[in-house]
């Protein structure tokens, strides 16, 4: 079973060469590592200089999202399995191979690994990486996880390819996909052992702008798709000023039910937290306004910290 790693990356600088160097140390290394960086800074000199021929290296000359840049990757990759990580994540030693593992089984279409944060003490960080993730934690084998991201999922080449792809150009297009991508085969298999920890921003100026991003994938996530929850206040529009006020009771929720001890921790930190659905309420807000003359390459979306 051979497997390409596709790591999308802008602006990485030191984080995704941490990230490079922890799946070229896995105890089952990748077929292939594809680097796909649209950086207009130094990100391309640096990954050249630290791992040469260690990886595959693809420079687009336009900013790219990740969305775009994954399936760049998908299509140039040579093995039967791709699996994605992002720039901003370190994989567990035993990633990778924890993930090929299900595909033994020929029916297996996708799997999905788990993720952690990183660093779990700076609260800002912290805040960040709930909001943005709590939505994916569930229960597998009586253990919580926290499954299907997009930098910790894994695809039959040919199944991904098949289906187009993710959408291109889209902001919420890893919604979009694993939406229909689970329509058209299976739910994923999940491996608990496949570990990604996730890096986030220290600095709140940098989350409240990712989470205005996060409010601008909304809206374009369920104008593409209107079936995607969360729908029903872009069709009831007198119901929208009410949305970050569910979603952040919808995230106590999920918190105290999945995670207890975390939900705790957070308490103290709940005004940063209501300062974040209001930032992705504003990003909500200035898409509508915008609409189709919505150019995401304006906008600096604190993917890293300065």
């Amino acid at each position: 079973m051979s497997v390409s790693v596709i790591v999308p990356t802008y602006r990485g600088g030191q984080k995704v060469l941490d990230c490079i160097q922890s799946v070229l140390e896995q105890t089952r290394p990748p077929d292939e590592l594809i680097v796909v960086d649209s950086s207009d800074d130094e990100t391309p000199q640096l990954i050249e200089q630290r791992f040469g021929k260690k990886i595959r290296l693809i420079h687009l000359s336009q900013r790219t999202l990740p969305g775009d840049a994954r399936n760049v990757g998908a299509r140039e990759a040579s093995s039967e399995v791709i699996a994605f990580i992002d720039d901003d994540c370190i994989a567990d030693k035993n990633w990778l191979a924890e993930l090929v593992k299900p595909y033994e089984d020929p029916d297996v279409v996708w799997v999905s690994g788990i993720v952690w944060p990183y660093d779990n003490q700076n609260p800002v960080a912290r805040v960040d990486f709930w909001t943005a993730y709590s939505n994916l934690l569930t229960k597998v084998d009586g253990k919580v996880v926290l499954a299907r991201a997009m930098y910790n999922l894994s695809y039959r080449r040919q199944a991904y390819l098949k289906l187009g792809g993710l959408p291109e150009n889209s902001l919420n297009s890893d919604r979009l996909f694993n939406t229909w991508f689970e329509q058209q085969y299976s739910a994923p298999v999940i491996a608990t052992r496949a570990v990604v920890l996730h890096r986030n921003p220290t600095d709140f100026s940098r989350v409240k702008a990712r989470h205005r991003r996060a409010g601008m994938s909304f809206v374009f996530g369920r104008t593409v798709d209107p079936t995607l929850p969360g729908s029903v206040f872009l069709r009831n529009r007198f119901l929208l000023p009410l949305a970050p006020y569910a979603r952040e009771v919808l995230f106590w929720i999920r918190m105290f039910k999945f995670l207890p001890r975390e939900a705790l921790r957070l308490l103290p930190y709940c005004h940063l937290v209501h300062l974040v659905f209001r930032a992705w309420y504003s990003g909500v807000i200035e898409a509508l306004r915008e609409g189709e003359s919505f150019s995401w390459r304006r906008h600096d979306w604190g993917t890293h910290d300065v």
